[in-house]
């Protein structure tokens, strides 16, 4: 679904109009955006609960990896504003051509001796190399991240993207999550009924996604019978 249809009338705003009752003069485009993209991060932080699939934007066009040149003597180094969190860390060893994954740890050691990393330590925006690196290699460090949604913009009726980053079939969970302020607020008698429409979205999120697991290797494990 697009944000906004006027030709059609089947976009995620005429939705919204038709729940809420309302047109975009007495619900004004401005809060639905503001809404959606609370929807949005909301709907991140749903999909992350299942844990083990990256959440990504389905209107991004590059792939969520960062890259550092590994410096000699910087233990300092830097994540993209973007990033949600942490999936991998690779380094190239002094080899160039060799990559390895770092471990993440809780505590940095004392008194280091620069020498090839191992590990590292999230603090803040940041991550520690340990030991500080003792070699500098071009894009030698590589964070394969997950990333924040894109939040979308309205000018007059035009919306930037145009649709938004969640898969299509949760569109409509969407319309609902910007509607139902609108409901409280204006204590409408359908409010109760679009809240268990969203509860039901919610778990039908985390079921996606829990669904699409990355590609793992999977083991046959013998079932015991009983012969008895």
């Amino acid at each position: 679904m697009l944000y906004y249809d006027a030709t059609s009338k089947t976009g995620i705003v005429q939705e919204v109009n038709d729940i809420c009752g309302t047109d975009d003069t007495n619900y004004t485009l401005d809060a639905k955006n503001r809404r959606s993209n609370a929807a949005l991060d909301e709907f991140v932080s749903i999909a992350l609960k299942e844990g083990d699939w990256s959440v990504e934007d389905t209107g991004k066009t590059t792939l969520p990896i960062a890259t550092a040149t590994l410096t000699s003597g910087k233990q300092d180094y830097t994540f993209p504003n973007e990033l949600l969190s942490i999936e991998t860390i690779e380094m190239l060893l002094p080899d160039t051509t060799t990559w390895v994954e770092l471990s993440n740890i809780d505590k940095i050691p004392l008194n280091q001796v620069a020498n090839t990393p191992t590990t590292y330590k999230k603090v803040g925006n940041s991550i520690l190399l340990n030991p500080v690196p003792n070699y500098t290699v071009s894009a030698g460090l590589r964070i394969h991240y997950r990333r924040a949604f894109t939040y979308s913009t309205v000018s007059s009726t035009t919306f930037t993207p145009t649709t938004p980053g969640i898969p299509s079939i949760f569109h409509m969970w969407l319309a609902r999550k910007i509607a139902l302020p609108f409901l409280i607020d204006k204590v409408k008698a359908n409010k109760n009924d679009i809240a268990a429409l969203i509860t039901q979205g919610n778990a039908d999120i985390v079921s996606y996604f829990g669904q699409r697991e990355r590609d793992k290797k999977r083991q046959l494990k013998p079932r015991s019978e009983s012969c008895r």
